[in-house]
């Protein structure tokens, strides 16, 4: 097993993908760090990963290489800047 570091702004979701490369990774990253599936993570938090654990691990590898990280409460515009917390945007397509 391997420990990161909570950024701030991440959620249990984006750690799923970011170190398993799907949330199906969900359950057993709770259990592996006795926390709920819904905890609110806090910045400078250590999880432990179970590499073994990976479901795809193109995707784990492509972020690694890109030295990106999953964090949807970070919002980056097209331009490059990082807005932190909420932000309002429209979409025009409706869900069928």
């Amino acid at each position: 097993m391997k420990k990161i570091t909570v950024n701030s702004g991440q959620n249990i979701f984006d750690i799923c993908l970011q170190e398993f490369g799907s949330i199906e990774a969900l359950v057993g990253l709770a259990h592996d760090n006795n926390i709920r599936i819904d905890a609110d993570l806090e910045a400078g938090q250590e999880l432990l990963i179970n590499e073994a654990r990976i479901v795809a691990p193109r995707i784990v590898n492509f972020f690694n290489e890109k030295g990106l990280d999953i964090n949807s409460g970070v919002y980056v515009d097209l331009f490059g800047n990082s807005i932190a917390g909420e932000f309002d945007y429209e979409f025009d397509f409706e869900l069928a």
